[in-house]
């Protein structure tokens, strides 16, 4: 949700963040990092600072970037930097020259670069696609063209691999032989697929060179469990006695297979478990060899054996699966060159193509940095660290004279330069680790910047919510989350801190006098009731449909957006049917509700 525009009358009053405002529209020459709450118009706030920094003349909106996480998220912020330059260039309270140069800006909103960070990446690409290795009219697959891309491929891989002549024939066929699942084997690919820029400086480690050999052991052992057995006082019918004897065949083939060969491995993972936690020492004699309860010394051999089998299952698989791992990084990486060759790029390589060229092209890194005078990246919790880099690679300020092997590669020693880069987002937001972007990336992004000598401010200022749900969730936060003020430590934190935001809505307005219409929380129908499910979406609907009825006729109220925000009152009016949602889960009980 993109957050409400407060409006200018409600701006003009006091402001618990008006300071990290006003420095957000006005220190234009300063790099900031903005924290902002849900609901304190973070979007709104890279608006208004690309307006001023065309009003002011220092950038012209063919050379400003900004960037956002979604296709639709894009098309927004650019409707709305469209509407908030045609507002200032007939705003008589500016001066000639910022409405002029606003009207102007309005009409280099096409040459914008405002779009996602995947689409700037592709226009970086298309400009200079023979200097990052693409074929001139590269294309870029959706997602279906790409997943039948990757299963084609790994399908030749794999029939490759189960070759007989294929190094990997051998650690695959004992991999298969320790119920290794190929499908398996392709999630694992998937992943690697999808993260492959983290695989080319992996090692992974050789095959220990230790040995176990539990064929040795169970050879040993087997005399000892059957002459244990002839304690058992019940025989067939004890759970300890029972189990053993239907382990002693396949131990004794096990005993005599070769070790280490494929069918003993399938052998050995069928036996297991060897332990038995069942049998009780009562219904068992004493041992007079070891002169303790036979069944501790069965249990005790038998605990031993499963340890060791274990032991070898486990040390057999990691030294099959490291040489699979690397086969499979090989794999990927060639895929990915494969694609680049042939100018088939899917979503994650322009990101990664991006960052590699200006990483490593100087260049083409100037153009760009030239191009662009300012950087605005909105949603900075979705960022992931290429999406960093490309952004402060953009954004470097280089001394004169600086020799290219002194230019930094890692955008962790990048200095940007001053007013260039202005980031916002919310860590609380953060749901995209899967994708690398979590808490610990945004605040080592907030962390450069600050080391860079940038500024980081706060939005706390709530303009979506009343003041009893804010205050609600500013109570129950502030428990669950560490707050900004607690010590800060050396570990970096998966969890964002909280700071307590502040409400713009009062809830006011005159719905009643006794304040029943204000929102609250209703059960409807019986979920306990043992009726069927019809009879239960019956009452519910009933339920429902009254409840409608006494909302309208209370009536309760709702809050006038647009001359709440003319006057900065907030201004209500009887509710409406009109006003009203009701979202279900499924269609399955529609018919009966609309009824």
């Amino acid at each position: 949700m993109v957050a409400h525009d407060p409006g200018p009358a409600a701006q003009e009053a006091a402001l618990a963040d008006k300071d990290a405002r006003d420095a957000i529209l006005k220190d234009l020459d300063r790099t900031l990092f903005v924290e902002a709450s849900a609901g304190t118009g973070k979007t709104q706030s890279l608006v208004g600072r690309v307006v001023n920094l065309v009003a002011t003349g220092k950038a012209t909106l063919d050379r400003i970037a900004a960037i956002t996480f979604t296709e639709a998220a894009a098309a927004e912020l650019r409707d709305r930097i469209r509407q908030q330059l045609e507002a200032a260039g007939d705003d008589e309270s500016r001066s000639d020259d910022e409405r002029r140069l606003c009207r102007q800006g309005v009409a280099d909103l096409d040459q914008a670069a405002i779009s996602t960070l995947h689409a700037f990446a592709s226009l970086i690409l298309h400009e200079r696609p023979l200097e990052a290795g693409l074929p001139p009219a590269f294309e870029t697959s959706d997602e279906i063209a790409a997943g039948i891309g990757f299963n084609e491929a790994w399908d030749e891989w794999l029939n490759n691999s189960l070759e007989e002549d294929s190094p990997l024939a051998g650690p695959m066929s004992v991999a298969l032989s320790l119920d290794m699942k190929l499908s398996s084997l392709r999630n694992m690919a998937l992943k690697f697929h999808r993260n492959y820029v983290d695989l080319e400086d992996v090692n992974f480690a050789t095959p220990s060179p230790r040995q176990v050999c539990v064929t040795d052991a169970v050879a040993e052992a087997l005399p000892e469990l059957e002459r244990l057995c002839q304690y058992s006082r019940n025989g067939v019918g004890d759970p300890l006695f029972d189990h053993v004897q239907g382990k002693l065949a396949g131990l004794r083939r096990l005993a005599e297979a070769e070790p280490g060969s494929a069918a003993s491995l399938r052998l050995l993972v069928r036996l297991m478990p060897l332990r038995c936690t069942r049998g009780r020492q009562g219904d068992w004699d004493r041992d007079p060899e070891s002169g303790k309860n036979a069944c501790t010394v069965l249990k005790d051999l038998l605990g031993d054996l499963d340890a060791a089998a274990n032991d070898e299952i486990g040390l057999v698989r990691r030294n099959a699966l490291l040489p699979i791992l690397e086969g499979i990084r090989q794999f990927v990486l060639r895929y990915a060159e494969q694609r680049r060759a042939e100018g088939r790029a899917e979503f994650h390589d322009l990101l990664v193509w991006a960052r590699q060229l200006l990483r490593d092209n100087l260049d083409v890194r100037d153009h760009f940095r030239r191009r662009f005078t300012h950087l605005l990246i909105d949603e900075a919790q979705d960022t992931d660290p290429i999406q960093a880099e490309i952004a402060m690679l953009l954004a470097e300020a280089v001394p004169v004279g600086a020799a290219p092997e002194d230019r930094p590669r890692s955008w962790e020693k990048i200095t940007p330069e001053e007013g260039k880069l202005f980031v916002v987002g919310d860590p609380k937001q953060s749901i995209y680790r899967f994708r690398r972007a979590d808490v610990v990336q945004m605040n080592r992004l907030r962390e450069r910047i600050q080391q860079a000598g940038g500024g980081s401010v706060s939005l706390v200022q709530n303009f979506r919510s009343q003041e009893r749900l804010v205050s609600f969730v500013n109570h129950v936060f502030g428990k669950w989350m560490p707050s900004k003020g607690d010590a800060q430590t050396d570990e970096p934190s998966l969890q964002a801190k909280y700071e307590a935001m502040h409400a713009r809505r009062n809830g006011g307005g005159d719905g009643g006098g006794d304040g029943d219409w204000l929102p609250r929380v209703w059960a409807l129908a019986n979920i306990h009731t043992e009726d069927v499910t019809d009879k239960v979406r019956q009452d519910e609907s009933r339920d429902i449909a009254t409840l409608l009825r006494q909302i309208v006729s209370t009536p309760w109220q709702t809050m006038e957006r647009a001359a709440s925000d003319a006057d900065g009152r907030e201004t209500y009016r009887a509710v409406k049917f009109a006003d009203i949602c009701i979202l279900l889960p499924t269609r399955t009980g529609l018919q009966g509700l609309a009824r």
